[in-house]
């Protein structure tokens, strides 16, 4: 008995020195939160080693990181849109252009729609960017093209005529994360212009330029308002469970102090935060509170039975003490068995987490412990507690009901396992947010009225006498072009191609209708013509010269990152059959975030195969049967 009251006692004794050191500690550790950095790109979420991340590094390296930005706009009555929109249209078009890494806008403003009459009686088209001050009549003019023919534009302006766009292509160097990042920013400002001059239009944007704001629009929202959430229904919870403000309090400050010196370890460390990292302070909400309660329940229990407090606390510790870390133990291995995980997100995870454990391990049988020591104990109960008879009664029954309880749970399990073959993968980025986010409205009202945003790319190396001003070369991507473009998945694709069909009016009878040129010296004048007429931005979106390549991007409607996969497989191998010393593999974006939960899941399969071992070998070791240490596993397989 006064073995177990000594533990009570030294928590007591040396209380100041425990408040003293985790006063330090957590000083000097919480420091490193002013080093936290927070990534938003999403890149973050691929492997920088595997081998379609390597391929898509390379693309970009070769191209530029190129971007998407489009600007949907409706009116806010959702009705049909008028000359209203077109200035604002106009405005977007005109003033995006001066934003830095803004290479190309495509909109109903830029398309040469109005007519004028020149001084010697001849015909010149222009757009509505093109026209400093335009009429009425030349904004009707414009509404009357698209009303004779809605098909023609529909890609730029809805059939009903309910939603139109400017899309814009946003190239820059790779590593330019500031500048890409100050671009993005100008860019949601001239939205916000907009949707200040023009109150009866409503202006949203999406493309995955505007991927990593969205994702730090969401990791703020989160922290603004589901943090405040789960730590008011933690402290509500605690409270009416332990019925003290102390033992809460007490709770709640090993907590608090256990995510300063984990968060702040990272940032020592260097480790940038993203969207899945940034959960180890939800995980270890959860985790650190449900060691505490053991300790805290039993002292409490403890003293409502009559022993004195230092007494209850000795003996909580000692009771607790093998279950506690033995739970910890185990716990901190299924969270390190992440570092199997294809993703580097979910390693850091698992790391912090695994270190914020052990953190925890240690304050509660110290830090907690002499906290307790600070508040007044419970008083001793007369009667034991209802709950304690309601649970006495439930282990009866279960105890009385094993076979029937043990088969329900078997038949319920098997049944499950049908359901694992009826998931399925489909990693959007946009179905990563909620409707409240203007990513996803933006993103949905697109996919509704126009296409999806999903892309994919070939980045095709010229080899031997096949280079991009021959026609070997040119035929080739022609004919996979054509046959992308028969592909019901496939909205519509860009290639050089189009440089080369683009330039032909100026050079009549050199090309057909594809842009292939007739033969090696009409190719190497169209190839003259395209350097001399497109500006040199345009045309390394689709052009490598220092590396000699082109590029094919296909543009998808609205589909699922399972058939984008499904269709580059297919796309792949019909390239090989087309040309195999051209056929390369595509990469893109849409690619990556398609394959980010299968790789990971694949990759996790060991990690989680070790895990189960791992915690198997500890359990028969703790529990001294090999039975109960299989047995206990059985609930989480």
């Amino acid at each position: 008995m006064a073995q177990l009251s000594g533990l009570g006692t030294l928590a007591q004794s040396y209380r100041w020195v425990v408040f003293g050191l985790v006063a330090l500690v957590t000083v000097v550790a919480g420091a490193g939160l002013t080093q936290i950095k927070f990534d938003r790109d999403p890149r973050v979420y691929f492997g920088e080693t595997t081998d379609d991340r390597v391929l898509f590094d390379t693309f970009e390296s070769n191209y530029g990181r190129i971007n998407s930005a489009v600007y949907v706009l409706r009116r806010d009555d959702e009705g049909e849109l008028g000359q209203e929109a077109l200035e604002a249209l106009r405005k977007i078009s005109k003033d995006v252009s001066e934003i830095d890494g803004i290479v190309k806008t495509v909109s109903i403003a830029d398309q040469p729609l109005i007519e004028r009459t020149q001084a010697d009686n001849t015909i010149k088209r222009f757009s509505l960017k093109d026209i400093d001050a335009p009429t009425d009549e030349d904004y009707e003019a414009i509404l009357k093209k698209i009303d004779e023919k809605p098909e023609d534009f529909e890609k730029l302006f809805s059939k009903d005529k309910e939603a139109a766009l400017v899309s814009v292509t946003v190239q820059l160097p790779g590593e330019e994360d500031d500048l890409f990042n100050d671009s993005v920013e100008k860019i949601k400002e001239l939205k916000d212009d907009v949707n200040d001059e023009f109150d009866d239009l409503n202006v949203v944007i999406t493309g995955d330029a505007m991927l990593p704001s969205s994702f730090d629009a969401a990791f703020k929202n989160d922290l603004k308002t589901l943090m405040p959430i789960q730590f008011g229904a933690m402290i509500l919870f605690l409270f009416l469970c332990y019925r003290s403000i102390g033992a809460t309090l007490a709770t709640l400050t090993v907590l608090i102090v256990s995510i300063i010196i984990t968060m702040g370890m990272a940032g020592w460390f260097g480790l940038v935060l993203n969207g899945i990292s940034a959960g180890t302070v939800s995980v270890l909400n959860g985790l650190a509170v449900a060691t505490c309660v053991h300790i805290v329940f039993a002292w409490q229990d403890g003293c409502r039975a009559g022993d004195p407090s230092l007494l209850a606390l000795g003996k909580s510790m000692r009771s607790n003490f093998k279950p506690v870390v033995l739970a910890l133990i185990t716990t901190v291995a299924s969270f390190l068995s992440l570092n199997f995980s294809d993703s580097p997100p979910f390693r850091h995870l698992g790391n912090l987490v695994a270190f914020g454990l052990v953190v925890v391990l240690i304050f509660s049988f110290t830090f907690l412990p002499a906290l307790l020591t600070t508040f007044k104990a419970p008083k001793a109960l007369e009667k034991e507690p209802w709950l304690h008879e309601w649970l006495k009664a439930l282990s009866r029954g279960v105890t009385r009901n094993h076979v029937i309880l043990n088969a329900l749970a078997v038949i319920i399990a098997a049944v499950s396992v049908f359901g694992l073959g009826l998931v399925t993968f489909d990693d959007r980025f946009s179905k990563y947010f909620d409707d409240r986010f203007e990513f996803r409205q933006a993103t949905n009202v697109y996919e509704d009225k126009f296409a999806g945003i999903g892309s994919i790319h070939y980045s095709i190396p010229a080899t031997g006498n096949k280079t991009l001003d021959s026609v070997a070369y040119l035929e080739s991507l022609a004919e996979f072009d054509d046959w992308l473009k028969k592909r019901k998945e496939v909205d519509t694709t860009a290639s050089i191609l189009d440089l080369y069909k683009s330039v032909s009016v100026f050079a009549p009878g050199t090309a057909d209708d594809r842009g292939v040129p007739k033969n090696d010296e009409a190719a190497k004048q169209l190839k003259k013509l395209v350097d001399e007429k497109i500006p040199e931005n345009e045309r390394k979106l689709l052009y490598a010269e220092g590396v000699d390549e082109s590029r094919i991007t296909v543009f998808f409607g609205k589909i699922s990152s399972r058939k984008i996969l499904d269709f580059k497989e297919k796309s792949d191998e019909r390239f090989e059959k087309i040309d195999r010393d051209l056929a390369t593999p595509a990469t893109g974006m849409s690619i990556l975030a398609g394959l980010l939960s299968s790789r990971n899941i694949d990759s996790m399969i060991n990690g989680t195969v070790l895990s189960l071992v791992l915690v198997s070998i500890v359990m028969v070791f703790a529990l001294g049967k090999i039975s109960y240490g299989f047995v206990s596993l059985l609930p989480n397989v």
